[in-house]
This record gives C-alpha cells, structure tokens and sequence, in this order.
C-alpha cells in the first residue's frame, strides 16, 4: 500500500494502513494479489495491487481519519475484489469538488474493468468537469494507458457486445468515457510503436 501513493503522503498512507483491519473478506486468507498496477505521477512511481481482499470497515469507526486519509482509504479499496466495494469507493472519490493528482491511477484503473456501470459513474461525474490534468496524466502513462484502452475494449468484446444498446462499439460507455474524458485517440498507439 505504501508504494501506492506519492511520497509526501507516507505518514498518512501509514497511519491508515495501520487502520486497516487485518481480517480478510474472503475464506483464502489471501490479503492482496501479486498483480501490480504501475504508473507515474509527476515523475515518481507509484505500484499498488490489482485486488485487495481486506474486510471494509470504513463505516464502522474511521472517522478518525483526515480527509486526506478518508482518500487514501477510497483510493486502497477502490481494489477491492467486491464490484460493490469498488464502486462505493470510486464514488467517494469522484464527490470531490477537486479530485487531487495522486487519485488518478485508482480511477483510470477501475475503468479498464468490466463492471459496467462502474464505468457509467466514472462518466457521469467527470464528463462535465475539466479534464485537463487527467489527460495530461494519460499522455504521461501512455503505455499503461493504451494497455487499460485495449482491456476495455476485450471486456466490452467478451460481456457486452451482443447486449441491447451496446453492440455498436460507438454507443459503449467504457469507448465515450476514454475518448470524451481520459483524451484517447489512434495515434496514442502509433507513438507508443514509433518509440520501440
């Protein structure tokens, strides 16, 4: 979890890990998987699991919490292997008048998946917004960025093609929300060929 935020937020990444129930969601006893999701953030690597798997208690007394903390919470259990344990949590983040720099990796993360209205909340609340640093966050991880691009769309193959409304790749949310609000188009992949 440390490696999964900026460095000037090591004492509260650390005080709200140390807030984080020990006890698992799930009988395996696994807390958290060996994927790793890596990005950038104004220079610096930041690494955090693909799922966690700890017991969310966040309404169950961490009112203690900063809300700089209360964000990092939002941000750790955006992980979660709970669809609905994700979503509560990405709203959470997204309710902010500003959303801070450091949560765009848990946001860009949580829309490469297949839970479709995940996916229409993201949208729904940063369409409207500027968008301009999110952007400037996916042009900086632009190989990771692509690679959540291409992952959508295989969910959107696998899970929603033949459904009703969602058979023209043009009406799909996950395609509105990468090109509308994250600034995907073609020639991202064609930059990241020309580099190797």
């Amino acid at each position: 979890m440390i490696k999964g935020f900026p460095k000037h937020l090591l004492g509260d990444v650390n005080f709200v890990k140390a807030s984080i129930s020990t006890r698992t969601s799930t009988s395996s006893g696994i807390e958290q998987s060996e994927n790793k999701c890596n990005y950038l953030i104004q220079g610096d690597t930041i690494s955090f699991p693909h799922r966690i798997y700890y017991k969310d208690v966040f309404d169950n007394g961490t009112g203690r919490f900063s809300p700089t903390q209360q964000l990092i919470y939002y941000c750790i259990f955006s992980r979660h292997h709970n669809g609905f344990t994700r979503q509560k949590h990405i709203e959470a983040i997204l309710s902010l008048d500003e959303i801070p720099y450091w949560t765009f990796p848990y946001i860009l993360k949580v829309c490469d998946e297949y839970v479709v209205e995940i996916l229409e909340c993201v949208y729904e609340n940063i369409y409207q917004r500027n968008n301009d640093e999110l952007k400037l966050f996916c042009i900086e991880n632009i190989e990771s960025f692509c690679l959540s691009y291409a992952r959508m769309i295989s969910y959107w193959n696998e899970f929603y093609r033949n459904r009703n409304g969602c058979y023209q790749y043009k009406n799909y949310i996950g395609k509105k929300l990468f090109h509308d609000c994250f600034g995907y188009t073609r020639s991202m992949n064609k930059l990241i060929s020309s580099r190797k």
